[in-house]
């Protein structure tokens, strides 16, 4: 029901009470009854309205309405699905996930190779049980090359790591190792320097000749 008409009912009930206390119950006249029963509505319609209309506006929760965003707005901010989902391109260097240390076990030596270089271990027999004891380590930023080759006087191939000095470091000969575990080496040598130092294992048939020192 609009506002007006309830107030309207309000007014007219109002009247009507307060023109029955009057003549009946007070014993005043007809005149003086309504008289007062207009006064008295008169008076009190006018708060009755503005309480009605303070309350419905106290009680009505303002909507708010939606402010359309700029294109700039939803730039500025990424899409989170894509930065869970979407991964950083990898640059060519030293960008790519370290390497866990990969260790390859034969019996004769043992090598353990990582991002940061290499660890040769040769078996070495005891009374009670086999040790391992360490042959050589080096770390891939003092290492040029890494070749098979044999002395002048020593025919056994072996692998020797060369340095920035020109100094060669016996790595391990090459019977200590099947062919395939050259291969799963030299792919450990590659993968751990980024293809600086690649191995050749057409060398192990075909070796240079190196000049004893």
């Amino acid at each position: 029901m609009p506002r007006v008409a309830r107030l309207s009912v309000v007014a007219v009930a109002l009247f009507a009470a307060t023109w029955a206390v009057c003549e009946l119950l007070a014993g005043l006249g007809a005149g003086i009854s309504l008289a007062l029963a207009g006064v008295v509505t008169v008076s009190t319609v006018p708060w009755v309205f503005r309480t009605s209309y303070s309350s419905a506006v106290l009680g009505r929760v303002p909507r708010r309405e939606a402010r359309p965003r700029r294109a700039d707005e939803f730039a500025a901010q990424p899409d989170r699905a894509a930065m869970i989902l979407e991964r950083p391109p990898r640059r060519a260097g030293g960008d790519r996930a370290p390497r866990r240390p990969q260790t390859l076990v034969t019996q004769y030596v043992r090598i353990v190779v990582d991002d940061a270089g290499f660890e040769v271990k040769k078996r070495r027999k005891t009374g009670i049980a086999d040790d391992w004891e360490e042959h050589l380590r080096m770390r891939w930023s003092a290492v040029t090359a890494m070749k098979f080759a044999t002395g002048r006087h020593d025919p056994i191939v072996a692998l020797y790591a060369w340095t920035i000095f020109g100094k060669r470091h016996h790595v391990a000969d090459s019977s200590f190792l099947s062919r395939s575990d050259w291969t799963q080496l030299s792919k450990l040598i590659a993968g751990s320097t980024g293809d600086r130092l690649t191995l050749d294992l057409t060398e192990r048939d075909n070796p240079r000749t190196l000049l004893d020192s």
